[in-house]
């Protein structure tokens, strides 16, 4: 092997060794802020559910990211209400109707 096939190939072992530095630190950062960066801190207090009177649950169920609750109100509507586990905000209302 010549001299300068024996540079280009130590530059490619070189250019190889930082990008893959380069990817472990990136990769730990992830790791470290990613997930956890996206949910709000919890707090000491548990999460608060607020209903409307005369709203009761029929159903509760959990997600990766949310609860789904279905509420049904005196007159007999439903509502899918998605909350955020840790805050107890609510992140959607969706009504429930019967398919035409």
């Amino acid at each position: 092997m010549g001299e300068t096939a024996t540079r280009i190939l130590l530059g490619f072992v070189i250019a190889g060794a930082v990008v893959l530095v380069a990817g472990v630190v990136l990769l730990i950062w992830l790791l470290a802020t990613g997930a956890q960066g996206r949910r709000a801190p919890a707090t000491d207090e548990p999460p608060v559910v607020r209903l409307a009177p005369g709203q009761r649950i029929l159903s509760l169920s959990r997600g990766p990211d949310d609860l789904a609750i279905l509420l049904e109100d005196e007159a007999g509507r439903q509502v899918l209400r998605l909350l955020d586990p840790d805050s107890g905000a609510t992140l959607h209302d969706l009504p429930v109707t019967t398919a035409p």
